[in-house]
């Protein structure tokens, strides 16, 4: 009767080690479970982007169905519109479009690329006044939705910022705009650092020069390269033909027009400095110093001021190069 007892007893704990193992694991399974599908709290590595995302979102920024969010401070060049344009091994799906993503303006694409699959991405390059901060939501092609990605870059929030933020005009845009007026005071006070060699800029000289780069854009010589024989002669032809006197009338053409819209905007943002500040010399002596090293005179800067349209399209489709 006692080892019966025994037994029973020997059972009965047995059964309660078992239970209770099975209720350890089970919860276990359960917090493992509850961790891997919890929303993640995002944060990339320097702080600046975090997020509470969705169900099924880790907190290294992936996510179900091969979705995958990522963010930087982005090297820049200094104009959000050019850091913004696709590369060419990428395609665009759709036109750059101005947005907000947490109350800071930005800029945002949708493109296509190969990575050992066919992918879908979502680019935001937000300003936050000081630097561009690259937001990406990607997926496999067959994978993408347009709601997850907007979902996503609705919880993003920004954690460094100034007050009041624009965003900033392309660089090329404001080099562009003409001045209602020439900046003449500014102007005249670099009198005695022009050139006093004859004006290189007409209409005629950049009526035939534009024809020229053009032919040799044609010829694949766009890049102006003098360093060999063979490329100068090319040159020298191509200019020969389309009726300028030499090479060098063309090439002046092309840096005087160039150097011309520099020293217009130069002056009008110097023209915003106050003169005795030190600001003020800083800035006076490099326009000084770039107007000596070019050796540009006033007629030819108020040439490209006074026939604006014909010379901001010559010099736009030489940078285009």
């Amino acid at each position: 009767m006692k080892n019966l007892a025994l037994l029973f007893m020997v059972v009965f704990f047995l059964g309660l080690f078992s239970c209770g193992s099975g209720s350890e694991d089970k919860a276990k399974n359960e917090e493992e479970q509850s961790t891997d599908n919890t929303a993640g709290e995002y944060s990339d590595a320097d702080g600046v982007v975090t997020g509470n995302l969705p169900d099924g979102w880790k907190n290294d920024g992936t996510g179900p169905d091969s979705f995958k969010l990522y963010s930087y401070i982005m090297d820049n060049t200094g104009d959000i519109h050019k850091d913004i344009v696709t590369d060419d091994w990428v395609d665009l799906l759709d036109k750059v479009k101005e947005v907000n993503v947490d109350g800071l303006p930005a800029l945002t694409k949708k493109e296509k690329f190969q990575q050992n699959k066919e992918m879908i991405s979502r680019t935001w390059l937000v300003y936050n006044g000081t630097d561009i901060i690259c937001v990406v939501v990607q997926s496999e092609k067959e994978k993408w939705d347009n709601h997850v990605a907007s979902d996503i870059i609705a919880r993003i929030k920004i954690n460094k910022r100034k007050g009041n933020v624009s965003l900033p005009e392309p660089v090329e845009k404001a080099k562009f705009i003409r001045p209602e007026l020439f900046p003449e005071t500014i102007a005249e006070s670099f009198n005695e650092h022009y050139a006093n060699n004859s004006a290189i800029l007409s209409i005629e000289n950049i009526d035939k020069s534009a024809k020229i780069f053009l032919a040799l854009k044609e010829l694949g010589k766009e890049n102006l390269n003098y360093s060999d024989d063979a490329s100068k002669l090319v040159i020298d032809s191509v200019v020969n033909t389309n009726g300028l006197e030499d090479s060098q009338v063309f090439l002046e053409t092309i840096k005087v027009s160039f150097v011309s819209f520099d020293l217009i905007k130069a002056f009008m943002e110097l023209k915003k400095i106050e003169k005795d500040s030190e600001s003020y010399k800083t800035s006076y002596d490099i326009i000084k110093s770039m107007i000596i090293q070019t050796e540009v005179n006033k007629e030819d800067i108020l040439f490209v001021y006074n026939n604006w349209d014909t010379c901001k399209e010559f010099v736009k489709n030489i940078d285009a190069k």
